[in-house]
């Protein structure tokens, strides 16, 4: 069983910083042309679009992270509401700090 730093960790590097390795876009994209009835078919549609536009692929990495930062803190923060044995209690308030990147989800600023 994993301690909460570890599974903090994970979670960064599985759901968190994921997007930014930019694969989903190209997936996305694809299985919306696969299937446009598809669950989520938009995003894939909605992405093609904004790369269109000139939306750069980082950018749309990073709105990603930044959602995926959100539904974690959401359902962290929703568990610690519903989990009477307190098994995951301020589970959510940690989880910025366990940025592996120490920068607590800050950007990185240029000389770093």
């Amino acid at each position: 069983m994993a301690t909460r730093e570890e599974f903090l960790r994970e979670v960064w590097g599985d759901m968190i910083d994921k997007p930014l390795e930019g694969h989903w876009i190209d997936t996305m994209m694809k299985s919306a042309k696969a299937r446009a009835d598809a669950p989520f078919a938009d995003v894939g549609m909605a992405v093609d679009r904004l790369l269109k536009l000139g939306a750069k692929r980082e950018d749309l990495s990073i709105i990603a992270r930044w959602a995926g930062y959100e539904a974690v803190f959401s359902t962290l923060f929703s568990l610690d509401d519903a989990t009477p044995d307190g098994g995951v209690t301020g589970l959510y308030s940690d989880l910025l700090a366990a940025d592996p990147t120490g920068r607590a989800g800050r950007p990185e600023v240029s000389g770093e």
